[in-house]
């Protein structure tokens, strides 16, 4: 009889959950980086892998957005148009999904910019999102001291840990929004607008 071969030390090891990987990400404004960088601060813990990103040029904006990670924040000047933009950037399928048709994977992401949660960001990003994602926006004007709403937002996908389903991180966003007071800011569960359901549960309150 042959002896079994011992596993190699990393096989040994016995799941240890992967880090929370989270990605805050600033448009054109030194003040909304440094905001975010404060954050990041605010916000390290064990096991927890928070990068800050302001990337320059424009283009290298999408393929930032469609990284795969557990909270995507994205914070600049939000424009309410029927093609709405953050800074100079469109958030529209043809510019943020890539030549596979990769869009916004992250399973939560909340946009800090100015009427993020208006209708024509919404119908927007369900089309950019690969779904579902619990997501947070303002539905008006957004202030740079909105940033700290964003720490309850961070412990919750700490707290829920890697790869928690969409739908808990909603629950728990909107557990915690209006309650905070801050009225303007309101949680949704985003759908891919190419899945399987009822068109009027894309966006859901």
């Amino acid at each position: 009889m042959t002896q079994q071969q011992e596993k190699p030390p990393h096989q040994q090891q016995t799941g240890s959950p992967r880090p929370i990987e989270i990605l805050l990400v600033s448009g054109y404004s030194p003040k909304i980086s440094q905001a975010l960088h404060a954050l990041a601060a605010r916000c390290r813990a064990p096991n927890v892998n928070i990068r800050v990103e302001a990337p320059s040029p424009l283009a290298a904006l999408p393929r930032l957005l469609s990284q795969h990670v557990d909270l995507l924040i994205f914070d600049g000047h939000g424009y309410d148009e029927d093609l709405p933009r953050v800074g100079r950037l469109q958030l529209i399928p043809e510019i943020l999904r890539d030549e596979s048709g990769r869009g916004i994977s992250a399973s939560a992401f909340v946009l800090g910019s100015c009427y993020g949660a208006s209708t024509h960001f919404l119908q927007s990003l369900q089309k950019c999102v690969d779904g579902p994602t619990a997501f947070l926006g303002c539905t008006d004007i957004a202030h740079y001291e909105d940033v700290r709403l964003f720490d309850a937002v961070v412990n919750l996908v700490i707290r829920l840990g890697p790869d928690a389903a969409a739908i808990d991180l909603y629950e728990g966003m909107a557990a915690m929004f209006p309650r905070r007071g801050a009225l303007d800011w309101c949680p949704k569960l985003l759908l891919n607008s190419r899945d399987t359901v009822n068109s009027s549960a894309v966006v859901r309150a």
